[in-house]
C-alpha cells in the first residue's frame, strides 16, 4: 500500500480556507446559534436517547410523542415538548422521525395535525423508522 506524502501545497480537509464542497439553506434566524432547530417525534427505545444526545450537544429541540412518559423523559433531558406532530416542527430546520411502524409514520404524517399540512420548504426530514424503503418512497 502507498502512504501519500503531505506537502507545502496539500490543506487539511478541515482547513477554513477551503470551501464545501455542498451547502446548505437554514432559516435566518437559526443561524444565530450556530446550530440547525430540530424537531424530534418518536422519542422511545431509539429515538429517546438520540434526543437526549442533541439536547445535550446544545441543540434547541422539539419533540413530540404519542406516549406522554416518553416525551416527558425526553423533556427532562432539555428538549421542548409539542402538542402534536405539527406543532413540533413549526419553527425546525430539521425534522427527525423514529416511530415504530408504518401505521404510525402514515399518522404522523397525514393524520390530524400531521406533518403534511406543516412542513415548509427548506425544512428536511429524516426519517429513521422501522419501516421498508417502499414505504418511504410512497410517502415521497
Amino acid at each position: 500500500m502507498r502512504s501519500l506524502v503531505a506537502t507545502r501545497r496539500s490543506r487539511r480537509i478541515s482547513d477554513p480556507k477551503r470551501k464545501s464542497a455542498c451547502s446548505t439553506t437554514m432559516r435566518s434566524n437559526s443561524m444565530t446559534s450556530g446550530k440547525p432547530r430540530l424537531a424530534y417525534i418518536g422519542v422511545g427505545l431509539m429515538g429517546g436517547p438520540m434526543a437526549a444526545r442533541l439536547a445535550g450537544l446544545g441543540y434547541k429541540l422539539r419533540v413530540f410523542d404519542a406516549d406522554a412518559g416518553r416525551q416527558a423523559a425526553a423533556m427532562a433531558s432539555g428538549a421542548v415538548g409539542a402538542a402534536s406532530p405539527k406543532d413540533c416542527v413549526e419553527d425546525a430546520d430539521l425534522v427527525l422521525l423514529n416511530l415504530p411502524s408504518q401505521a404510525a409514520v402514515e399518522t404522523v404524517v397525514f393524520g390530524q395535525a400531521g406533518l403534511s399540512d406543516a412542513l415548509l420548504s427548506p425544512q428536511i426530514v429524516v426519517d429513521f423508522s422501522a419501516v421498508s424503503p417502499d414505504v418511504c418512497r410512497s410517502i415521497g
